[in-house]
């Protein structure tokens, strides 16, 4: 599923906004690729927080993560128009969002 559903933000990466030592959110994150993705152009210096709503999502995001030994990428279960999520951030990343916010 995640494959397939690339194309929404292929453009994005390729376009490397993250720097090295950025904090950044993505919310909807799903099953944690495009957290990994943006883990890698942060850098370890920096950090990839994913969030969604489904705990189940969150718990496979964080496996994959862990087997892949991305120590700058973790992620939260969290309601994102009513809870805590930690900021601030450098950017917030949303794959299906239409745009890229500061």
């Amino acid at each position: 599923m995640s494959q397939g559903l690339s194309v929404h933000s292929d453009e994005l990466f390729r376009r490397k906004l993250y720097q090295a030592g950025e904090r950044v959110l993505d919310v909807g994150c799903g099953f944690g690729d495009t957290t990994r993705l943006i883990a890698a152009q942060v850098t370890p210096s920096g950090e990839a927080i994913g969030v969604d709503c489904a705990q189940n999502f969150i718990d496979l995001a964080t496996r994959e993560a862990a087997e892949e030994s991305i120590k700058n990428a973790s992620f939260f279960v969290a309601d994102v128009q009513c809870d805590d999520l930690g900021g601030p951030y450098d950017h917030v990343f949303s794959r299906f969002g239409t745009r890229e916010l500061k």
